[in-house]
């Protein structure tokens, strides 16, 4: 008997084996021995299309920049091919972002999508001068002298990189919603809406059936004044599975700066509130109660503020001593404490003005300047990266940490020729339940969130000095994503990515599609999933480009 044992685990078939042997076995795998084992047979590709082997990969695979997933997805509730499309694509999406020795890169695939070619029945530019009281038309509007500007918004999918639509701002000045797959143009700003001077996208914290949510932000006139109008559009998926605006439209008025009518504005949106901002004024809407604070942050860097799980964070700048900070807030916390009179839709919202000192505040000084005295130029770009990990303390479900990315670029005037120099800093925002090293600063722990410490703000790498053939006229083109990767443009459009800091390269490969560069065309990255939207002049069609997915 005990011979025919042996002769019986001697010729054991793989398959036979315990699931706890068989798991722990795969984990000697690498991802892409897995998919091919997939292919072998049925019960192989059952076996390892499993949560046991995708969850662990996933969460303890030593990313540089971890999957990206919406705040309202628990990964630990992933199916098996969900977590394997995560583990997979980001690790295939760092390695075709970050190509050592590559003069250029070319995406992994691209969607094209046309322009909608209805006709624009709004007013003309000289109709929304005398609409707004004024005498000229608003240059930003009406610019001859240089191409239509179009801007392009993908909203990502709640895994992962993806985009099921595609929003976009044609001049002059509306906003069209589009359905990637079929091209179709499903919902068209209002004509009264027209000039939008800002908007943005949140599909991070939806519930129920809604899909994801669009902010409108108009000039408009109430008298003898100027108001900003912020419209919140909800974009619900119906019984038949298309998606189309709900008829229910949140309203908010405030008074307008003067900048607004010069378009510099920006507006980010997420969850319960939208904050609106000018080079030196901001303000904080919580839109679902009409709550209005009014905020001035001193000199604000331009296009660096952004909302990161409720966190409002921005870069604010000093002239005078040529420093800069990295300023956290928590939006709820900002509106606690204080009484205020909500407003209706058709009312002006009474705005609660506040000093920066007045709020609850993180700030996380930046060191970044060598020699301040001949700083001619000074940018930064703000991303941002969030981490999951397992909880130890509570039944092993994951948590996250956040880390803030600042790209600094800095110009300095030396003798007759001048060196730009880029540096990147990172500071972390800690969860309570993984605080493990003394930070500077400390968040009171509330019922809503667990977020309690900031690091200090840490130089990444090397600094960088860009070559000749990488400067351009003015400050070049920038911006970051959640992946990592940096779009830098200058003469053409260059790929950037942690990796660059780490090593101090300074040799970066160009982007190109199907062998031409990206120059001279209409390009924005995904600040969310790093897909490049681009559009050449006088094209109708709009390609999406996708690095690893």
């Amino acid at each position: 008997m005990e011979i025919g044992r042996k002769v019986e685990c001697a010729n054991m078939h793989f398959l036979d084996l315990p699931e706890d042997i068989r798991v722990h076995s795969f984990s000697f795998c690498e991802d892409e021995d897995l998919l091919r084992l997939e292919t072998v047979c049925k019960h192989m590709r059952d076996l390892v299309c499993s949560r046991r082997i995708w969850l662990p990969r996933l969460l303890h695979s030593e990313f540089e920049i971890p999957p990206r997933t919406a705040s309202n997805v628990d990964i630990s509730t992933l199916s098996a091919s969900e977590l394997k499309y995560l583990t997979i694509s980001a690790r295939r999406s760092q390695e075709a972002w970050s190509c050592p020795g590559a003069a250029t890169i070319s995406p992994t695939r691209y969607q094209e999508v046309d322009l909608p070619q209805t006709m624009y029945t709004g007013p003309t530019p000289k109709q929304i001068a005398q609409n707004l009281g004024l005498r000229e038309p608003l240059p930003w509007v009406a610019d001859a002298s240089s191409p239509p500007r179009i801007d392009l918004v993908p909203v990502p999918m709640p895994i992962g990189n993806r985009h099921e639509y595609l929003v976009i701002r044609r001049p002059p000045h509306y906003i069209q919603v589009v359905e990637i797959t079929s091209g179709m143009c499903i919902w068209e700003s209002a004509v009264e809406d027209v000039p939008v001077i800002a908007f943005d996208v949140d599909s991070n914290r939806m519930e129920s059936d809604n899909v994801f949510r669009l902010s409108t932000v108009s000039l408009a006139r109430k008298g003898p004044s100027k108001i900003c109008v912020v419209k919140i559009h909800t974009f619900t998926r119906g019984t038949a599975g298309g998606v189309g605006a709900d008829e229910s439209i949140i309203i908010r008025r405030f008074q307008a700066s003067g900048a607004m009518s010069f378009g510099y504005i920006q507006a980010q949106l997420e969850g319960d509130h939208v904050v609106v901002s000018d080079p030196k004024l901001m303000w904080m809407i919580n839109w679902r109660l009409g709550e209005c604070i009014k905020l001035s942050p001193s000199s604000l860097c331009w296009g660096s503020m952004r909302i990161v799980e409720q966190h409002l964070v921005f870069i604010a700048f000093k002239l005078a001593t040529k420093d800069f900070a990295l300023k956290i807030m928590h939006l709820q916390e900002a509106f606690e404490g204080a009484e205020y009179t909500p407003s209706e839709e058709n009312d002006i919202m009474a705005e609660t003005t506040k000093n920066i000192t007045d709020l609850p505040i993180l700030s996380s000084e930046i060191e970044a300047f060598k020699n301040p005295a001949s700083l001619t130029c000074f940018s930064a770009t703000l991303g941002y990266c969030k981490q999951s990990f397992q909880r130890k303390d509570r039944g092993g479900s994951p948590i996250d940490d956040i880390t803030f990315f600042v790209m600094s670029e800095l110009e300095y005037r030396i003798v007759r020729r001048r060196e730009r120099v880029l540096m990147l800093h990172q500071v972390r925002l800690e969860n309570e339940f993984n605080s493990s090293n003394p930070g500077t600063s400390l968040l009171p722990s509330t019922e809503t969130k667990n977020w309690t410490r900031v690091l200090r703000a840490t130089q990444v790498g090397h600094s960088l000095k860009l070559k000749e053939q990488q400067l351009s006229a003015g400050s070049t083109y920038r911006c970051m994503s959640w992946s990592g990767r940096i779009l830098l443009k200058s003469e053409d459009f260059y790929a950037l990515s942690l990796q660059n800091f780490h090593t101090g390269s300074i040799d970066l490969p160009v982007v190109e599609v199907d062998g031409h560069s990206l120059k001279g065309q209409i390009v924005s990255m995904d600040p969310h999933t790093g897909a490049i939207c681009c559009l050449a002049p006088k094209e109708i069609t709009i390609r999406i480009l996708y690095f690893g997915d």
